[in-house]
């Protein structure tokens, strides 16, 4: 009988501990069972925030773009802008130069007792220094005009009988003193194309 209730208590100990181990496999079982779905909900959530942050820097990505985009076009801008101002500048200012010139011109052939037209092309440097420097020592004002604003003068000075011979590269020489103008039509009359105006 004793050896029976020995056997007995043995197989109750290692039933006991079959069923402790048994429950710790389950209990440990579960817990790595809840661990893996703890990653696997942790691995979607990082995946997620993956790609947000992935669209966040392609939204960053395309602002930048944008921006970039704007920059260049208002550095376009800015430089037409610059040079639209530069030309508007020049052209005032050469409209104010041009009507300055007409201004001058026109005083000296209204206050000119007579004045002489002739082609400047054709002159050597030469001839020219020289007839320059003996016209301005006979008080007599010479120089080459640009046939529009001569023109324009003419008009502006009832001199509208010269229009017609404004061809090509034009000299002027004007005086306002009569025997300056006796000498320079003496020394400019050699030209067969010259054209003379007398008051």
């Amino acid at each position: 009988m004793p050896q029976i209730d020995f056997i007995t208590a043995i197989l109750v100990a290692a039933g006991t501990l079959f069923v402790g181990f048994f429950a710790a496999f389950l209990i440990q079982n579960g817990r790595i069972s809840v661990i893996k779905k703890e990653n696997a909900i942790l691995k979607t959530e990082k995946e997620s925030l993956s790609e947000e942050i992935s669209e966040e820097r392609k939204k960053r990505e395309n602002l930048l773009y944008e921006i970039s985009e704007k920059e260049r076009e208002l550095a376009v801008k800015e430089t037409i802008l610059k040079t639209e101002t530069f030309r508007a500048n020049e052209a005032e200012r050469k409209n104010s130069e041009l009507t300055e010139r007409n201004e001058i011109l026109s005083e000296k052939l209204s206050a000119a007792v007579a004045g002489v037209l002739v082609d400047y092309s054709g002159t050597s440097v030469a001839d020219d220094t020289g007839l320059r420097k003996e016209l301005r020592e006979a008080g007599v004002d010479y120089f080459v005009v640009k046939n529009t604003l001569l023109s324009r003068a003419c008009e502006e000075t009832n001199l509208t009988g010269l229009q017609g011979t404004l061809e090509g590269t034009t000299a002027l020489a004007t005086s306002d003193d009569d025997y300056a103008a006796a000498d320079m039509a003496k020394r400019m009359g050699k030209t067969e194309d010259a054209a003379y105006f007398s008051k």
